[in-house]
């Protein structure tokens, strides 16, 4: 009699053998799901960066490109243009301006010698502005400069926040020039209308359209200039640098920054308005392991679900073969018993 006899040795190595290759496809399975799972998990959080990145670039371009416009309708107005009106009228249109727009720091008119003839506040009224490039260069075409530090205005203006509310305090005034030449109805040059806009305003418009993000995913915002030297965060001017490689990396592609960890980055340049191509670049950076710590979860699971499947599979197949070897021994057994039952009956 078989039915009750033990398995033999190579038929359990076979069930063995056969169990663990399952377990061992199913893992294959699922790190190949993983694999993919990691490829469209880089690309997806690159495209999601990528479009923060243009949201804080149109915001900056369109801040800016409203500035550029508010100037050059402020240069054709009958208060700068005819040369006339009195110095009280074109000092309270300068002061409406910047009440509409508080980020102006300085809005002034120049005479064609350079001397200010009006200003808020009567910063720098009967001083000479002639040295100054946002000056010299409005007197042939319409200028916008890069950021660059308070020079005459520093002193006199107080410290002054963002639109956050809060300057730090190791960041000194910073501007961007905006300045325009006035001229009559025959084109004769009248002078110059030139304004200093607070960088912190115009920074904290970039940083609006990019916060409801960094809180929960780490991003930091990056401004650069032309040639990629760092304008804001103002804590890396001249010390950060940024890797080379991140200029080119393809979407999905991390790079190393030199604090040794990797980033995922996206970056937009600023595109050019009407009166100024500056050649800025809005640049956003996410710790990697950041931006796809929601792939990570995924992951996990999938590997646990891939295992679970591979045991399940593996004791369903030892289930069935016990059952398939039983079945034939169960019938022999019974054909016995009534073997025997006819026997006895015979006798």
């Amino acid at each position: 009699m078989h039915d009750g006899s033990p398995a033999s040795p190579s038929s359990v190595w076979r069930r063995m053998g056969v169990g663990v290759t399952r377990v061992l496809a199913a893992l294959l399975v699922g790190l190949a799901g993983v694999w993919l799972l990691e490829q469209d998990g880089r690309v997806a959080a690159a495209d999601a960066l990528q479009r923060i990145a243009r949201s804080a670039e149109h915001a900056l371009a369109s801040h800016l490109s409203e500035r550029e416009r508010e100037i050059a309708l402020l240069s054709q107005s009958r208060q700068l243009t005819q040369a006339r009106l009195s110095q009280p009228l074109i000092t309270e249109a300068l002061e409406q301006r910047q009440n509409v727009s508080p980020e102006y720091a300085w809005p002034g008119w120049a005479s064609t010698s350079g001397e200010v003839i009006a200003a808020t506040g009567g910063l720098l009224v009967g001083q000479s502005v002639s040295e100054r490039p946002w000056f010299a260069a409005a007197q042939r075409q319409f200028f916008v400069s890069d950021v660059h530090k308070a020079v005459l205005m520093e002193k006199l203006l107080p410290p002054t926040a963002g639109a956050d509310g809060v300057r730090p305090v190791a960041e000194p005034l910073r501007f961007v020039d905006i300045a325009a030449p006035v001229r009559d109805e025959r084109g004769q040059l009248l002078g110059v209308l030139g304004a200093h806009l607070h960088w912190r305003w115009v920074s904290d418009t970039v940083e609006a359209a990019v916060l409801p993000s960094s809180d929960r995913q780490q991003i930091e915002l990056v401004i650069t200039d032309r040639q990629g030297e760092v304008l804001y965060p103002y804590a890396w001017a001249g010390k950060a640098a940024i890797p080379a490689e991140v200029w080119d990396a393809e979407a999905g592609r991390s790079s190393l920054w030199p604090d040794q960890q990797r980033y995922l980055t996206a970056q937009v340049g600023l595109r050019a308005t009407s009166y100024s191509a500056l050649g800025w670049r809005v640049l956003l950076r996410q710790p990697l392991e950041a931006a796809m710590a929601p792939v990570r979860h995924q992951q996990v699971r999938m590997l646990v679900l891939a295992g679970v499947i591979g045991l399940l599979s593996s004791a369903a197949c030892t289930w069935a073969s016990r059952r398939h070897r039983r079945g034939p021994r169960s019938a022999s057994a019974e054909n016995a018993a009534v073997q025997a039952l006819a026997d006895g009956d015979a006798a």
